[in-house]
């Protein structure tokens, strides 16, 4: 079974993998692209609470 931070980590990658891709498709600027941007760095904190 995977622990927290295993799962976060996971999350981070899939959120990371689609915020590139929307770049990409969208722009580094466009308002979906941020939005996941802001989402991918609220799980880095989470992963960076657990991990202290």
């Amino acid at each position: 079974m995977l622990s927290t931070p295993e799962l976060i980590g996971m999350e981070i990658e899939k959120k990371r993998k689609e915020m590139v891709d929307s770049a990409i498709q969208r722009g580094f600027n466009d308002e979906y692209t941020l939005r996941l941007s802001q989402e991918l760095d609220q799980l880095i904190n989470k992963w960076n609470a657990i991990n202290e």
